[in-house]
């Protein structure tokens, strides 16, 4: 019968197979060495498998408590002859796992073989089983670590953007606004404005008897000889550069950043 075998002739009976052996047909005149990754108890047809969280890298193991426990950072199905390495994003903390956990959301681990997951860092965020942290988008910020979605990065205030895995909102700079929320970039003040402070929503017109090109963060007064063209400013036209002045007419004088020209006085020529 299997399970049992017959070496020599004239016997009464057939022997059981021993420990850690096993024979699986009839009429048998030995037993085979269990295999790896299962166990063979005294007389057994078959060998079985070492339960799931152990593993059996040798033959001829004869009962499950002799296969080993899976190591710590490893995970064991049924039947492993060899303990396989969690995955980056899953860990196993202890001896015996059948099966690694995900790293939670708010975690992750980027190695194998690992026992523990770590927080997620500032500017970043990680969701269930993160091997990576995945960058706040852009026109949003992350203060904080252990952020599990993008939808828990804040939105950039006003005034301010984020470039994408920023930490905190930066203002927008002198030159420069930005008048919504959860944005990216701040945009130039256009040809005519300007805006001299930081962290501004909007810009401002242009002063009188001055020019203010793209993105300036100051008026620049017209130079001395010039001054401010209401003919452009009276069209919506932008004074952009000091060309843009008009030139003091003969018998006027024009002091810098003047927005008219001045007729010379009694007494006095140009």
């Amino acid at each position: 019968m299997a399970g049992r075998f017959a070496n020599t002739t004239g016997l009464p009976e057939c022997h059981a197979c021993n420990a850690g052996r096993f024979q699986h047909t009839t009429g048998a005149t030995t037993c085979t060495a269990c295999t790896r990754g299962s166990y063979c108890e005294q007389g057994a047809s078959a060998a079985l498998p070492c339960s799931s969280g152990r593993f059996g890298s040798s033959k001829g193991v004869t009962s499950d408590d002799q296969c080993t426990l899976c190591w710590p950072g490893h995970s064991c199905g049924t039947g492993a002859t060899q303990p396989a390495p969690c995955a980056a994003g899953s860990v196993a903390n202890a001896s015996g796992f059948s099966s690694c956990a995900p790293c939670a959301a708010g975690t992750l681990q980027g190695s194998a073989g690992a026992t523990a997951c770590e927080a997620c860092g500032l500017g970043v965020y990680c969701p269930l089983g993160s091997s990576a942290a995945l960058s706040c988008p852009a026109g949003r910020f992350g203060n904080a670590s252990g952020l599990e979605a993008a939808g828990e990065c804040h939105a950039c205030p006003a005034g301010s953007f984020c470039s994408t895995g920023a930490q905190q909102p930066e203002q927008c700079s002198a030159g420069t606004a930005q008048n919504e929320t959860a944005q990216g970039s701040c945009g130039k003040c256009a040809a005519g404005t300007f805006q001299k402070a930081a962290g501004q929503t909007a810009c401002v017109g242009c002063e009188a008897g001055a020019y203010c090109a793209e993105g300036a963060s100051a008026a620049l007064p017209c130079p001395s000889g010039r001054y401010q063209n209401v003919t452009l400013l009276e069209q919506g036209i932008a004074m952009t550069s000091a060309d843009e002045c008009v030139i003091c007419d003969v018998g006027h004088f024009c002091s810098t950043g003047a927005p008219q020209q001045t007729a010379c006085s009694p007494g006095t020529v140009q």
